[in-house]
């Protein structure tokens, strides 16, 4: 008997080399996909090196007595006005008290992504102003704080008269009104224990003050009563000295 053979045909030979690429292509985007999933990954980078500072002083001012504090804050961004880098190192130096460390210079690093530095600083017992200065990166900023005497000791900076009325006080040695003085600070703070000294001009010292010195409040307010014991019609002029400071009314 005679077998037969038959011819593969072309068209089922090119059905599977197509089916084969398919899957052969198949396998290798979907190997691909799943690589890139699994390896993306996201990173943050902090600031960059300080290129400004702001400097405060929280409070401005404070007794100079060794031993009261304020609150010295830095903020440090970068050339494109953001928070510098975590870590970042920033030098405060003083002219004058100490800082936490006990000593004139005190060297942090901003503690998180804020680009903030805070420092206390401790009054001396010598009043006068202390220059604090923040360097950081070769930037520097300074800001002052006053260490003020306190009570008699302190420096008067200025002595203000309030406006007083005397409508309806008649010039008959009975009738008074009230003359108050506040005393301030060279840093406009008013000042306790201070000796206000009053005195009357003008009308040939025919006025009566009562009393004729008085000492400031915690305010820094000192008052007297003044009564006109002239019989005509006349101006008096009422001064309010304190530390060789004097306002006239």
């Amino acid at each position: 008997m005679r077998t037969k053979k038959r011819a593969f045909s072309l068209k089922g030979l090119l059905a599977l080399l197509i089916i084969a690429l398919g899957l052969g292509l198949t396998a290798c985007f979907g190997d691909d996909e799943g690589d890139t999933t699994a390896t993306t990954t996201t990173t943050e980078e902090g600031g960059g090196p300080t290129a400004s500072i702001s400097l405060s002083a929280d409070p401005g001012e404070i007794p100079a007595d060794g031993s009261s504090s304020t609150s010295i804050t830095a903020t440090l961004t970068d050339s494109s006005g953001q928070a510098v880098a975590i870590g970042t190192s920033v030098t405060f130096t003083t002219t004058l008290g100490t800082f936490s460390n006990a000593s004139t210079s005190y060297t942090v690093v901003t503690p998180d992504d804020s680009g903030i530095a805070k420092v206390s600083l401790i009054s001396s017992i010598t009043s006068g102003s202390a220059a604090v200065t923040a360097t950081s990166n070769g930037v520097t900023q300074t800001v002052s704080v006053q260490f003020t005497a306190e009570g008699a000791t302190a420096q008067v900076g200025s002595v203000i008269l309030a406006t007083t009325s005397t409508t309806g006080a008649v010039a008959n040695g009975l009738d008074s009104y009230t003359i108050t003085a506040q005393v301030l600070s060279t840093s406009n703070q008013p000042l306790s224990e201070q000796t206000v000294t009053f005195s009357a001009s003008g009308n040939s010292g025919m006025a009566l003050i009562n009393p004729p010195s008085a000492t400031t409040e915690d305010n820094g307010s000192a008052s007297c009563e003044v009564t006109d014991i002239s019989t005509v019609d006349d101006t008096v002029d009422i001064s309010a000295t304190a530390g060789g400071v004097t306002s006239t009314s």
